[in-house]
């Protein structure tokens, strides 16, 4: 019976470590690489695009925009955003600049719905913050 369990243990392990998204160790690809670049790796997490988007823009758009660089691509969770803000002198060309995250609160159409809202990266202030989806912001994709 003890080696069931440790088996069962084991094979459990395994399926749980083997079901996780790894990180590509080289560069991955996407559709424009005039946003993406070169991107960064912040080890042990994700890769950030090494551009700003071309323009400032609102939530929806940028969020789609950065779901049309290729899959995988897409805005930083706010918990992502964290993560950029204690690594932002090692991205380059990233700006003092407000930047987009992806919201969590389901589709598009809710967030138009319920007022929308989005929570927003302030690197002048060191901040995370909420904001109107109206808004035009600066993003920056990352591939999770």
């Amino acid at each position: 019976m003890r080696k069931f369990t440790i088996l069962l243990f084991f094979t459990f392990l395994f399926a749980s470590f083997s079901s996780c998204r790894k990180i590509p160790d080289l560069s991955p690809s996407s559709s424009n690489l005039m946003v993406t670049g070169e991107p960064i790796l912040i080890p042990g997490h994700f890769w950030v695009a090494q551009f700003d988007f071309p323009e400032p823009m609102d939530y929806l758009k940028s969020r789609t925009y950065a779901q049309g660089l290729g899959s995988r691509w897409d805005l930083p969770s706010k918990k992502q955003a964290e993560v950029m803000m204690l690594y932002k002198d090692s991205l380059l060309e990233l700006n003092e600049n407000v930047y987009w995250t992806r919201s969590s609160t389901g589709s598009s159409q809710s967030l138009m719905n319920m007022g929308g809202g989005a929570y927003v990266l302030s690197l002048q202030s060191n901040e995370i913050l909420l904001s109107a989806i109206e808004a035009n912001y600066y993003s920056r994709a990352i591939y999770r």
